[in-house]
């Protein structure tokens, strides 16, 4: 495949050229993958935050409007199955070693995929059953990702090195006073 007939974003490090369309040039972050630069903007870093805001309102909106009268676990199955297929359809397009087979991609993967699908059964299982409780779909996401975002915090220093400043705990405490006030009740 000719690395310009590749859909932009998917460019691997090898095939994609070093100045890209409109003038952009190539920076390799550290995991290999190319990221665009233009006067100064690193495009692929606002577009994964924008299609990760795009499909996390598709997917609060249509768990609330599953059918309750649908056994939950046989629309989730459906909703993987679906998932894995466009995520299969997607396969060819990213950045990867593509002398390496689909086959030996499999048999690389280690237990970390396999608690990974637990832990997305249990997001969905739980968002689902939320949702069909009573929650509002304006309330919950909110209520759940600030906290995860808190209890993070301490699993990003000590697992995974990382650092705060007084400017992330000052936003932290702003987070905490929010989840507070979004579920006082007068």
């Amino acid at each position: 495949m000719n690395s310009l007939s590749a859909p932009w974003l998917f460019y691997s490090p090898d095939s994609a050229p070093s100045e890209g369309r409109g003038g952009a040039t190539r920076s390799n972050t550290a995991n290999g993958m190319a990221m665009y630069i233009k006067g100064g903007v690193c495009l692929l870093y606002y577009v994964t935050i924008m299609l990760t805001i795009a499909s996390s309102i598709l997917y609060h909106v249509f768990l609330k409007v599953t059918p309750v009268n649908v056994n939950p676990m046989i629309s989730l199955a459906v909703a993987y199955l679906t998932a894995s297929i466009v995520t299969l359809v997607l396969y060819p397009f990213y950045p990867a070693d593509k002398t390496v087979s689909l086959l030996e991609n499999f048999r690389e993967l280690n237990w970390v995929s396999y608690v990974l699908g637990a832990a997305i059964v249990g997001l969905e299982v739980g968002t689902l059953m939320a949702y069909r409780v009573g929650w509002n779909i304006s309330l919950f996401n909110i209520a759940a990702s600030t906290t995860v975002s808190v209890l993070l915090i301490p699993v990003g220093l000590m697992m995974f090195k990382e650092t705060l400043s007084a400017t992330t705990v000052t936003g932290m405490i702003f987070c905490l006073i929010g989840l507070i006030l979004i579920n006082y009740k007068l």
